[in-house]
């Protein structure tokens, strides 16, 4: 797109750039966001006015139909110990 970025968008939209090119475009806007110390509003602005948003990753690894991986809990496992009084 040709929309008008000011100095500060233009800075955003270079440094994600340059940090997708690096490490590739198959991370979320959150984490592209973390890696360049700035707000996931900022990064998502700058994504949709670039045209962007078709190159990133939607949701993370992690997530998965709507929960998040989290560990099973089983009793009577001599893993989690004394656990088992917390239930």
């Amino acid at each position: 797109m040709s929309a008008r970025l000011s100095p500060r968008s233009q800075t955003i939209a270079f440094r994600a750039w340059q940090w997708c090119e690096a490490f590739g475009w198959e991370h979320t806007l959150a984490e592209i966001a973390g890696a360049i110390d700035e707000s996931h509003n900022a990064v998502r602005a700058v994504f949709v006015l670039k045209g962007w948003m078709g190159r990133v990753r939607k949701v993370s690894p992690d997530y998965a139909g709507g929960l998040y991986h989290r560990p099973t809990f089983i009793p009577g496992d001599s893993a989690l110990g004394d656990l088992e009084a917390w239930a």
